[in-house]
């Protein structure tokens, strides 16, 4: 078979060209696969924020639920009580025996729900009782 030079230039360019398509479409292909892995990420934060809003959300329409009796029925509302308003917490020292619930301990005495003044919650503790505050803190410090 006789190949002349003109030929040789054509296969030349034909392979040349194949080889420029061939880099092209590897980098189209690489890039589809890239942005499909790329968004998968960004999505995964974003619902990992999204999802961590909800809780906190969730958790202050809980402690606005507990102090209200009642869900907020907007945002602005939601906002408002979290900025100014405080939850009660029952801070609890010592150990009620499971015989006993919470309305019995507090009759009969076992449970103190006031210490005097010249009480400490030690001195509660040692007379063989449990201490139930309750004590307001801000949501916001």
């Amino acid at each position: 078979m006789n190949i002349n030079f003109q030929n040789k230039i054509t296969i030349a360019l034909i392979y040349i060209a194949l080889i420029v398509i061939n880099t092209f479409l590897g980098y189209l292909l690489f890039q589809s696969i890239y942005k499909k892995i790329s968004f998968d990420k960004q999505k995964a934060v974003i619902y990992s924020t999204v999802i961590q809003r909800l809780k906190d959300i969730r958790k202050a329409q809980l402690a606005y639920k507990e102090v209200k009796s009642d869900y907020a029925g907007t945002f602005d509302e939601l906002i408002a009580f979290i900025k100014s308003d405080s939850l009660r917490v029952v801070r609890k020292i010592g150990h009620l025996p499971d015989t006993l619930n919470e309305e019995i301990g507090i009759k009969s005495g076992f449970i103190i729900t006031k210490l005097q003044p010249q009480q400490t919650p030690d001195d509660v503790i040692k007379m063989g009782k449990v201490l139930r505050d309750t004590v307001k803190i801000a949501f916001i410090s």
